[in-house]
């Protein structure tokens, strides 16, 4: 028989090339000629270059690209400053104006009314890119030890946004012009809270530690009204269904985290000293004095009844803080929501999950963290980072301890029984609804200054300023 002129294969068909990123990733192939675009004008401070970086910033950020993003953004920083010089002491003349302090009255601005509708306008578009930049780059910064542009010096000077005038004539809706002002209030809060508690050059003693403590729960419950405005909730209700609702109630209950964490830290300490009989060594390795400067345990102290009560109650508090910030997107129905810092958020919720594992090993603290809401937790929390973990990112890594977490999560039969040495928290977690939510958290970075936001802006109908 003749051979055919066709010669039949001999080995299987070869696979087909991997795809490449532009062709998963949605947008990036328009971002890459954007960002080329965006490279032809470097060092311009036209407004719309400014914008341009700060979309570049929280599209970066949207891939969990934490290091590209704040590029993006310190650029966009610089830029915005240099875009402000020239009307920054107008701007801060007005700030002062807005906070009652008496200023030189002999400054006339705008007395033309179609030059002054003109000025406001601008104003106001220059100091939203402004107060964003703030916002974006302190979210990372609270996280990775980068260098920052320096931009926040400039935070005490210039005034917030005009309410009205994001409304009526930046086309801003309540909904996004309140959400936007709570933001920054939450953001300049933390700040402060960083710095009070958290400053290695300040060392209170203990009565200005709970003066500290009281001026921060004052802020955050009591005056919650007049900066929350349309957001306001109720610390037990379930998490929110919204992205606005949800991201303030993140920041809100980050705060808390943060305020109450050295509490939390303090009784870990304690635990891990008194396990070890108080040896040499773990004398040696436990502070009495934690980083911050904050007095911990007093060196003598042997149970837990030698420890003030209000440091086990602060810590229940932290540990409920640390709860509600995990759970503040689970009420989310989309699973890839859309958030400015991804990276951050991830982390965020990492640590938190870090922070309740290690309470509910501890027998001072472990009766505050039930296993089956821990459980819950680490499951959503995988899941979320399932989806926004890349391979080769950091957030991988944190996934593959969090899996680790959850193999190895003993039970509470499993850690023994153990004595209740301090009273179980007043409110047990078993009955919260879980199986609708998703996942994430805040990222816990922001501070000082009165509220944007006077009880006449909550008034429907008739927006005012806020106030610096």
């Amino acid at each position: 028989m003749q051979a055919s002129g066709v010669q039949a294969p001999t080995s299987a068909a070869s696979p087909a090339p991997p795809k490449k990123n532009y062709e998963i990733i949605p947008g990036l192939e328009y971002f890459a000629y954007a960002t080329d675009i965006l490279g032809n004008h470097f060092g311009s401070y036209k407004l719309n270059y400014i914008q341009a970086h700060i979309l570049a910033c929280l599209y970066y950020g949207q891939l969990g690209r934490v290091v590209p993003s704040f590029r993006h953004i310190r650029f966009a920083c610089s830029a915005i400053i240099d875009k402000l010089q020239p009307s920054m002491d107008r701007l801060k003349r007005e700030a002062d104006l807005e906070r009652g302090v008496s200023v030189d009255k002999t400054h006339k601005e705008h007395d033309n009314p179609e030059s002054s509708e003109k000025t406001l306008a601008v104003d106001n578009k220059l100091l939203v890119a402004f107060w964003s930049c703030c916002q974006l780059e302190s979210d990372i910064l609270a996280e990775l030890n980068l260098i920052p542009s320096g931009i926040l010096q400039y935070e005490e000077i210039l005034p917030y946004p005009n309410l009205m005038v994001l409304q009526e004539k930046l086309g801003f809706s309540d909904a996004v012009a309140f959400s936007y002002a709570a933001q920054l209030y939450l953001r300049k809060r933390l700040n402060r809270i960083s710095g009070s508690l958290y400053d290695p050059n300040k060392k209170p003693d203990a009565a200005e530690q709970r003066a500290i403590l009281e001026e921060i729960e004052e802020d955050l419950e009591s005056r919650s009204h007049v900066w929350l405005g349309m957001y306001r909730f109720d610390r037990n209700d379930p998490p929110a269904k919204d992205i606005l609702s949800a991201r303030i109630r993140a920041k809100f209950w980050g705060a808390n985290v943060i305020t109450y964490r050295p509490s939390i830290k303090t009784v870990l300490d304690f635990s891990h000293k008194r396990s070890n009989a108080f040896s040499e060594d773990s004398e040696r390795a436990i502070p009495h004095e934690d980083p911050g400067g904050w007095a911990t345990v007093r060196s003598d102290a042997r149970s837990p009844s030698d420890i003030d009560p209000i440091v086990f109650e602060n810590a229940r508090k932290g540990i409920d803080a640390v709860i509600k910030s995990t759970m503040a997107f689970h009420g989310l129905e989309d699973k890839r929501f859309i958030i400015t810092n991804v990276f951050g958020t991830a982390h965020a919720q990492w640590g938190n999950l870090i922070t309740l594992a290690a309470a509910y090993h501890d027998p001072l603290l472990g009766d505050f963290v039930n296993e089956k809401l821990l459980r819950q937790l680490l499951r959503k929390t995988i899941e979320f980072f399932e989806i926004v973990a890349q391979d080769t990112s950091s957030l991988a890594v944190d996934l593959r301890v969090l899996q680790g977490l959850e193999a190895g999560l003993p039970s509470k039969e499993q850690l023994g029984t153990r004595t209740n040495l301090i009273p179980p928290p007043p409110g047990p977690y078993d009955n919260l609804a879980m199986s609708s939510y998703a996942s994430s958290g805040p990222t816990p970075h922001s501070g000082a200054g009165p509220s944007p936001i006077t009880p006449g802006d909550l008034t429907q109908g008739h927006p005012t300023p806020m106030e610096y």
